[in-house]
């Protein structure tokens, strides 16, 4: 299958004709065809929007690995890095913190909270000096541990490369 076949197969899992599917991407319905149509190019510009409109993984439609659509996580994340438009790295840290149990989520929180506390305060008041509590640097130690798992796991880049 290529991925003029690819394209074709997006359109029908999501049961629309081809104007259906033009309109959905801004395109007219003989955009559509000339895609389809086997030995034509998909311009990057399109795979971009079809992967963007339909939640689709753009392995699957360059190269035909892996499954068709995201999952609902990384779809939240993708929508999540184009409007915020996040860097690889900040995506790495939402990818970290979605895996953590509850737990580990809450101390997070909690350790941002005193922190953001402390900014503030030490904006309006002379520095001082604020041990970190074992909690905090358990937290600390933890994340920084997915971070070198995560940075273990992916196929040549690391977390601290941005886009």
């Amino acid at each position: 299958m290529n991925a003029n076949d690819r394209v074709k197969a997006i359109r029908q899992a999501n049961k629309m004709n081809q104007k259906e599917f033009a309109d959905m991407l801004g395109m007219t319905q003989s955009n559509v065809s000339i895609m389809e149509r086997t030995g034509n190019t998909v311009t990057e510009q399109n795979i971009k929007a079809i992967c963007t409109t339909f939640n689709v993984r753009e392995e699957w439609l360059r190269e035909g690995k892996g499954e068709m659509f995201l999952s609902s996580k990384e779809t939240l994340i993708n929508r999540l890095k184009n409007e915020l438009h996040l860097n690889d790295t900040e995506i790495a840290i939402l990818n970290i913190y979605a895996e953590l149990p509850q737990e580990d989520r809450d101390s997070i929180i909690k350790f941002a909270q005193r922190a953001s506390t402390l900014f503030i305060a030490a904006q309006s008041a002379p520095p001082a000096e604020e041990p970190y509590t074992e909690e905090e640097l358990a937290i600390y130690e933890k994340v920084r541990a997915a971070k070198e798992k995560e940075r273990g796991m992916s196929s040549g880049s690391t977390i601290g490369e941005s886009a």
